[in-house]
């Protein structure tokens, strides 16, 4: 990504997306107006920050708790929403394919199966490969003799359902493969203020800061997202040109 990205993180974080008239944290002039992100170590800096920036004035709207990463923009964490029952179970089947074929196999698997960007889904699938290699008789165990006691908690995609108990599956993963996760990933369910098919403590445990519900949807969020993500492909392409003219 081409944001302006700070990953520092604290147990106060809350991740904010700029509209300003730069699209850097040091420039100042000269510039076109697209949204950045930036971490803020708590709400009382970004207001503070807001009262020095008087032209052009900052606006600003909470996007996730805690710091910014892989899957900190409005498509990574629409399609959170959009698979909020469903995304978990995906996951454990792309799981299980890639049990034999391995790290390329699960990158088919999410792609066609979710469609998150390429580098949030770096970080979802090397948690896959974590929990291959962590957590994978935890696992077995944890589908073959609890998940079948548990069906009637499963949420199964239909909005009001019961949600899906902690499973010892789940405890492992994010016990030995939550910290790298979230440190590339940034943005997850819980952070982003979307209550999933796991049951969680909402009170405590799901970002409650989020200033408006389905801000994605922006149409000027969703513009400048598309064009900073084919301005990351033409580079990309750039750079593979050079590496094959050697």
């Amino acid at each position: 990504m081409t944001n302006s990205i700070n990953t520092t993180s604290t147990s106060t974080d809350a991740t904010y997306i700029h509209t300003t008239n730069t699209t850097n944290t040091t420039a100042t002039t000269n510039s076109i107006t697209k949204p950045y992100l930036q971490t803020f170590q708590t709400a009382q800096e970004l207001h503070q920050l807001k009262q020095q920036q008087q032209d052009p004035p900052l606006d600003t709207l909470v996007v996730h708790c805690e710091s910014c990463g892989s899957c900190s923009n409005s498509h990574d964490i629409a399609i959170y929403y959009d698979t909020r029952n469903t995304l978990t179970e995906t996951t454990v089947q792309c799981a299980k394919q890639s049990l034999i074929w391995g790290r390329r196999t699960a990158n088919k698997c999410m792609e066609r199966s979710v469609g998150f960007t390429q580098p949030c889904q770096y970080c979802w699938v090397e948690n896959i490969l974590c929990d291959l290699k962590y957590c994978v008789f935890i696992c077995m165990w944890s589908r073959l003799f609890v998940l079948a006691a548990a069906k009637s908690s499963v949420a199964g995609g239909k909005d009001g359902a019961a949600p899906r108990e902690l499973t010892p599956c789940t405890k492992c993963d994010e016990k030995r493969c939550g910290p790298q996760f979230i440190q590339c990933a940034g943005a997850n369910r819980r952070r982003s203020g979307i209550v999933s098919d796991i049951q969680r403590d909402d009170a405590h445990e799901v970002c409650t800061d989020i200033h408006h519900p389905f801000w994605w949807q922006d149409a000027y969020i969703q513009q400048s997202f598309q064009d900073i993500m084919a301005a990351n492909n033409a580079a990309h392409e750039e750079q593979h040109k050079l590496l094959r003219a050697r």
